[in-house]
């Protein structure tokens, strides 16, 4: 049984698809099964994906119902311990990037990292993902789902992703094992993949902003959102000043409350939040 499996869905991206895939076989680390989930794409994906079939372990192109549907497709043909999801157009940062993740003696059930965003225009944005994943995160956001290993028993544990939702079922899964379910985690300070910023969650924010309330009302209680609304607010200010030319002290003040605010003040004890 391979440690890891790397499931990769496409829709009609070939462009993106193609750094997906060669960031993939490229890697010096062995010891992984490749799946491509295409969604029967007419942009030449499918001549691409042919290309590359000697090092992809199993592909499909045919029509389906999502991104969560594809994903739970790759999943279904997974047999690794880990399972990793970068859709194309994301990829990691250099061919060492598996070895340095396995270099880590771990045996928590997801372990994630910290990433690289890629806006239009070339531009990229560094993202440090959080030490302690609280429920404050999943409320206003969430781990980035490119940047995690998940052990695939948790999708027998917990079930699939839920493919009502379009754009956030991955934040609901976290939500359910991390918080509700107390999977155990790691955080490795390391930046070793790049996200994709303009795909389709940038694209569709009225959507993504429907789902991220959808999962609220479903699964905070009312007494929490005040104070979580009030952080999302506090974090938006931290953004601000980080992306600013103002006083680097300043920005390292703001930065170090929200830090503090996320640590002590909403603790990752899924007791509260049932």
């Amino acid at each position: 049984m391979p440690g890891l499996s790397i499931i990769t869905i496409n829709f009609n991206n070939r462009a993106g698809l193609e750094k997906t895939l060669k960031s993939v076989t490229c890697q010096a680390f062995s010891d992984y099964e490749y799946i491509v989930i295409d969604g029967g794409s007419t942009d030449g994906s499918f001549e691409l994906i042919k290309q590359y079939a000697d090092k992809i372990t199993y592909w499909v192109s045919e029509s389906d119902n999502g991104i969560y549907n594809a994903i739970n497709k790759g999943i279904n043909k997974a047999r690794g311990e880990y399972c990793m999801f970068l859709n194309s157009g994301d990829y990691l940062a250099d061919s060492t990037s598996l070895l340095k993740i396995f270099s880590y003696d771990f045996n928590e059930e997801i372990i994630y990292w910290n990433f690289y965003v890629l806006y239009e225009k070339r531009k990229c944005r560094k993202f440090i993902q959080p030490d302690v994943p609280s429920a404050a995160l999943f409320y206003n956001g969430s781990l980035n789902h490119q940047s995690c290993l998940i052990r695939r028993s948790l999708f027998d544990k917990f079930g699939m992703y839920d493919e009502t939702y379009m754009l956030l079922s991955d934040t609901l899964f976290f939500l359910k094992t991390i918080i509700f379910g107390e999977t155990s985690t790691r955080h490795l300070n390391l930046f070793l993949t790049f996200y994709d910023g303009s795909g389709i969650s940038a694209k569709n924010t009225t959507l993504a902003k429907t789902e991220r309330e959808r999962i609220q009302k479903e699964f905070f209680p009312e007494w929490v959102k005040p104070d979580f609304e009030r952080l999302k607010k506090f974090e938006s200010t931290v953004w601000i000043l980080d992306r600013s030319g103002f006083n680097p002290f300043v920005r390292f003040i703001f930065k170090s409350l929200n830090k503090l605010i996320s640590l002590f003040y909403f603790k990752n004890d899924s007791s509260s939040y049932q």
